[in-house]
């Protein structure tokens, strides 16, 4: 729920993953600009996506079910965390990792995360489907694409993050996405992001959206601008 989020909640967890948190533990006070490369960064710290820099380092069946067991976690956590399997699949063939689906890793993750996703889906077949027809129709109502429902929704996301991270955020991804893709650590960054916004931003023409369903979207550009 909504109730969950705050402003500054967000800020604050943004500037941990950035690097700028204040907690020497979560990313022993250094930001992305203090490792060799940004997925050093990211494997090395708080930051690091659900395992999935595990995973593309040694694929092995352990790291696979670690990711599998994060999956199943975040879909309990909010139905947004969809948007990660299509992050998980995307690094993996554009780092030519595609052969790893021929083993078992992936799948046991896969029924990993099914399994703890599983209540979810027995209470919705029991209950009509209610949450997901819910979910699918809410942000979506509109009839047509409108550009001022749009503007509104990107208003609110300046508000709730700063200017600071929204134009950083959006400046360094441009950036990376135009002359950094074939680095991994920035490519990891801007597959966690880009699904997500790219969701939310095309529903948010058709009714508002609230500045928390971006939420994930505006931490993976954090580590980009704090880098940056």
């Amino acid at each position: 729920s909504s109730g969950t989020y705050s402003a500054g909640s967000v800020r604050s967890k943004a500037g941990e993953l950035a690097g700028l948190g204040s907690d020497p533990h979560v990313l022993k006070t250094r930001g992305p600009s203090d490792f060799e490369s940004l997925f050093e960064f990211l494997g090395k710290s708080g930051a690091e996506p659900l395992g999935l820099v595990d995973v593309l380092r040694r694929g092995g069946t352990a790291q696979w079910l670690r990711l599998g067991l994060w999956l199943g976690l975040a879909g309990l956590a909010k139905y947004t965390a969809f948007t990660l399997a299509a992050t998980v699949l995307l690094a993996l063939l554009l780092a030519h990792r595609g052969r790893d689906l021929r083993g078992p890793g992936p799948w046991l993750a896969a029924l990993l995360a099914a399994a703890l996703l599983a209540p979810v889906f027995l209470w919705n077949a029991a209950h009509e489907w209610i949450s997901f027809r819910y979910q699918l129709g809410h942000g979506t109502h509109g009839s047509s694409w409108d550009p001022r429902d749009f503007l509104a929704s990107r208003a609110g996301e300046l508000l709730a993050y700063g200017p600071a991270l929204v134009a950083g955020g959006l400046l360094a991804g441009w950036r990376a996405l135009r002359h950094e893709r074939r680095d991994p650590g920035a490519r990891l960054c801007l597959l966690l992001s880009l699904p997500v916004l790219a969701l939310f931003w095309w529903a948010a023409g058709r009714e508002r959206a609230l500045p928390h369903w971006t939420q994930l979207g505006w931490l993976g550009l954090s580590v980009l601008a704090a880098r940056w």
